[in-house]
Parts: structure tokens; sequence; C-alpha cells
């Protein structure tokens, strides 16, 4: 048994290993992630499942995402119609922290197995292939079922496609292997292969677990603070507006993340993944993003060349239907793992980098889709 206890230690500027931590145990174990995000108490115990039993009641939280905004008082804490979500720790917390979190972590899951990580990586790209082979085959010889072949075969590609980003994202937080250039290898290679801008996305990416649920330096669905009175608000409120709206990012969201920062930091709205000189990189890091946008121009004329050899509506059924779906995949996982009414976002007063981190949420898209993503959807919390 390992118990949080109180500690005076702060630590607001941790490293990534608690996100390395997070990555192997989502890459490598099966088991189901505990939720700290939805109520941190001040004493829990944590067994070798990583269940957490409960010891102490919860502390109300204060509703900071909206704190002293449009005139209204929110000093007062959250309605008790508010979900367990509303519940996080105080800025002054010094009973939960970074190192003792990570002493609760067993010892084993901080390994990084070269043969384990390889192993995943050729059992996902072995099952890309044989879909690929499965899809041809069963349309040729069976063109009358056409109608239902290409949408299992888009269905069960794009999840496959997904693992494979996933694999690519532990690559990203140094979690796939011990080595750094093995990790930057396969990452780049993958992502490229799904046309995202590996080492661009990357240091956004790191952004976005350093300041996690902050309202103006987030890097992921940052709630927007539009007052809501606005005719932009209530029509995205309408039911036109929400499908719109709906239908805009689960089809163009990633790409627009990727173009123009959409749903990241306000202060870096327009800023391009694809510029070198955008705001989101530093001097040092623009030989990174040229990298990036190599091997996606790489990838572009290989489809290009696929089209010509065997047209182009082939490349859109075997390839380009699915990679869309990959990214509808990813838009709707991250949308809902830091989305919902309950969860707080922080102004600068009031944001703490483990508060940030632990207001996040688990969730599910079923028992195998989970395995089969490498827990990435179900351990979202353990991973920030």
């Amino acid at each position: 048994m390992c118990q949080i206890k109180n500690s005076t230690e702060e630590n607001n500027n941790p490293g990534r290993d608690h996100q390395k931590a997070g990555s192997k145990k989502a890459l490598h174990h099966g088991d189901k992630a505990s939720r700290p995000s939805t109520k941190i108490y001040d004493s829990v115990d944590i067994d070798k499942n990583s269940q957490i039993e409960l010891k102490h009641r919860p502390k109300r939280m204060i509703n900071t995402s909206t704190k002293n905004r449009h005139n209204k008082d929110y000093s007062q804490p959250l309605s008790d119609k508010t979900s367990s979500l509303s519940h996080t720790i105080s800025k002054t917390n010094q009973d939960v922290t970074v190192k003792s979190i990570k002493e609760c972590i067993p010892t084993e899951l901080w390994e990084k197995d070269y043969s384990l990580s390889l192993y995943y990586l050729a059992f996902d790209l072995a099952l890309v292939g044989l879909s690929i082979v499965a899809v041809i085959g069963f349309s040729n010889n069976f063109p009358a079922y056409n109608w239902i072949t290409f949408p299992v075969y888009w269905f069960y590609q794009g999840l496959n496609f997904t693992a494979l980003w996933v694999i690519a994202h532990e690559c990203g937080h140094e979690g796939f292997s011990p080595s750094s250039t093995l990790n930057a290898t396969v990452g780049y290679v993958l992502h490229s292969f799904l046309l995202c801008p590996y080492f661009s996305w990357q240091i956004s990416h790191a952004k976005h677990h350093r300041r996690t649920n902050h309202l103006s330096d987030g890097e992921s669905w940052v709630p927007p603070t539009t007052h809501p009175e606005s005719i932009k608000v209530k029509f995205c409120k309408t039911y036109l507006g929400t499908t719109l709206r709906f239908l805009t990012i689960l089809f163009f969201g990633f790409w627009l993340y990727l173009i123009t920062n959409f749903t990241g930091a306000k202060k870096n709205a327009g800023e391009s993944h694809f510029d070198a000189n955008s705001k989101l990189f530093t001097d040092k890091q623009n030989s990174k993003v040229r990298a990036s946008n190599f091997g996606l121009l790489s990838m572009f004329c290989l489809l290009g060349l696929a089209a010509y050899e065997y047209g182009i509506s082939n490349v859109i059924i075997v390839y380009l239907i699915p990679q869309m779906i990959c990214n509808m995949y990813l838009v709707m996982i991250t949308y809902q793992q830091h989305t919902h009414s309950d969860v707080p976002h922080f102004d600068d007063d009031e944001w703490t980098w483990q508060r940030g981190a632990l207001s996040t949420i688990d969730r599910s898209m079923g028992s195998w889709v989970d395995q089969k993503l490498h827990h990435i959807v179900d351990s979202h919390v353990v991973h920030h």
C-alpha cells in the first residue's frame, strides 16, 4: 500500500517524468488507470491495482473558471447539482504533490521495455497491412458487397491508424523506449504517415501539458471567454449552431488546430504549426518545424504516386478516409477528456500545475476499443 502523506514540498514546475510514467502505463498495461481528477482527498490509499480508497470528504471547489467574469459573483461553492468532476485540490494544497503522486506509482511502471514497445508497434503495423490486403481482396472478389465492406474497413482501419498515432504520441513523450533517437525516428515516421507534423505537434503538445486547463495559456480545448449573452454564443447553443459546430470540428477540427491553433491558447490564435517563424516555436525549434513539414510533403508525394499507379479513388478508399476517421477520433477523444461543464479551468490567480493536470477526465470507448488504442482514452489523468 502506498499512502499519500502531508508534505511541505511544492512543485509547480515538474519535469516530464510523470508523463513518461503515464505513457508507460497506457502503452504497456491493460488495467484501467485511477481517476484522481474527479476527487482529490487529504489522504488516500492506493493499492497495487491503483484503485483509490477514499479517506476524507472532498473539499468543494470554487468555480474559478469564470471568476470575476461578466461582473457576476462566483465566490460561492458550486451547486450540489454539479458532479464530482467539479472537485479539485486547493491552490495552497501541500498534501497532494507531484512527489507524493510519483511515489505511489509502482517502480516497474517507470521501466521502458524495447521489446514490448516494438511488439506493439509491429502488431499495429501488421493489422494495418492485413486490413488493406483483406479489403482489396474482398472487394475484388465480392464487389456486390462493397456497400458494407468499405464502411467496416473504414471503421476498423480508422482505429488501427489511431493506435499508431497513439504510439507516436508516446514517442513524443519519450515513453516508447529509453532511446531518444528511436523515439524520434518512430514518432516522426508514424506521424508523417498519418499527415501530422511530428516535431511541431510535439512542441505545442508539451506546452499543453505544462499549462493544462489554463484559461489563457492552455493548448487544447481552451474554453471561450465570450460573453454568454453575445449573439455568437446564443447561436452556437441553437440546434443549428450546435450541429454546424459539431460537424466543423469533427471533419476539420484537427486541421484547423494545426493551421490556425484553433481551440489553443487565445494569445496564439491564428498561429500555424507549419510556420517555422510562428510564435508557437523558438528560433532553435525552427529546424524541427521544417523537418516536420518535409515529412508531410514526402507523404503527399507518396500518395500522389499511389494515385497515379492505382487510381485516386483507391487511395481515397484505402488511405484517406481511414486517415480522416483517425483525425475524428483524436478530436472526439481529446475534446471529451478536457471538456465538461463541471471541470474547472483556471486563470493566473488560481492556476497551479497540479490543479490543471488533475482537472482532466478519463473516458471510455468500451473495453475493446480502449485496449486497442493502448488505453489513451481511459488513462488520461494518470498520463497528465
